[in-house]
């Protein structure tokens, strides 16, 4: 179960393409009304769900659900075959004298179908550099650090919270993401 945001952070799910095709199990011959049966291929398209925040990203609140949603209809609620992939992130110290925090990244799909309620999940648990003294629940203190707007969507970044020094009217921010390297950034004019 997610923690409350920002301790907890949604997947990002890039790269999903706008139609998925299966192919139907063993357990679609049991569904009775079912259009579908075992080795029946399916053509699902993105719903207007898809990919959307179920509520605001407040700090010390629930984290929102979303996911990747795809149904035989395309739409969210009438369907005779709905898809749902899941994710989110929740870093936690795993023992009270842990000097860094951990990083669970659980991952998971849903299949709903005429009765049929199926979740299959799986979590990765890893370590951080994130020191234990870290508070996560605000944004981050220090001047010239960024923090990044989880909302953004198609492939950019928003930063909703900026300390640093720009010169001649320009910001650059350079630094090293935690899990994914050397991040470099040149804002334009600033005002």
């Amino acid at each position: 179960m997610p923690e409350a945001y920002p301790l907890s952070l949604p997947a990002r799910f890039d790269g999903f393409p706008g139609r998925i095709r299966v192919t139907c199990g063993p357990a679609f011959d049991a569904l009775r009304g079912c259009p579908y049966s075992f080795g029946s291929r399916v053509t699902c398209s993105r719903t207007p769900l898809c990919g959307v925040a179920q509520g605001d990203y407040l700090p010390g609140s629930a984290l929102p659900r979303q996911e990747m949603i795809f149904s035989d209809t395309g739409a969210d609620d009438d369907f005779s075959l709905k898809i749902s992939f899941t994710g989110y992130g929740a870093f936690h110290l795993a023992a009270p004298t842990d000097a860094r925090y951990s990083l669970s990244v659980v991952k998971g799909v849903r299949i709903e179908a005429f009765g049929l309620d199926r979740t299959f999940e799986i979590t990765d648990l890893w370590e951080t550099g994130i020191v234990a003294e870290t508070d996560l629940s605000l944004p981050p203190p220090l001047p010239g650090m960024v923090w990044v707007d989880e909302e953004a969507r198609a492939s950019t970044y928003a930063v909703t919270w900026y300390g640093g020094v720009g010169t001649a009217g320009y910001a650059a921010l350079s630094g090293v993401l935690q899990l994914g390297g050397a991040a470099h950034l040149r804002l334009g004019r600033t005002s």
